[in-house]
């Protein structure tokens, strides 16, 4: 491969991290999985999923 000037493209492995960064206290549940209003905008709702493409992180929120 030296005498050709060949080179092989390499893939660098990332390291593991286990540090999960600062661990915050629990949210309170307030709404006990009692998703049901009376009346409209008393309770709102979210859902935020990530998704890992070769771009980089995307993030899909939802507003239930």
């Amino acid at each position: 491969m030296r005498e050709e000037n060949l080179v092989t493209k390499s893939i660098k492995m990332r390291k593991y991290s286990s540090y999960d960064g600062e661990i915050s206290p629990a949210v309170a549940n307030v709404l006990q999985r009692d998703f049901k209003a009376d009346k409209p905008n008393e309770k709102w709702v979210t859902d935020i999923t990530e998704f890992r493409i070769s771009a980089g992180k995307v993030y899909q929120i939802n507003f239930i």
